[in-house]
């Protein structure tokens, strides 16, 4: 767990990557996936989880 008073303004992370694009490119491209990822999470656990599925029993509860 990071305390907060640690880091009160700065965020710092390492990525490893096999990407041939400079560094900047690759972290953007990380944190845009990492958006979509979190926003594919929230709908599974909300909107999604009550629409039909292909499974009967599972509809029917």
């Amino acid at each position: 767990m990071i305390r907060p008073d640690l880091f009160p303004t700065w965020r710092h992370h390492s990525f490893a990557t096999n990407r041939s694009v400079p560094a900047l490119t690759a972290d953007i491209d990380h944190r845009d996936h990492a958006q979509i990822e979190l926003v594919n999470r929230d709908l599974k656990d909300q909107a999604l989880r009550h629409f039909p599925s292909a499974d009967m029993l599972g509809t029917a509860a």
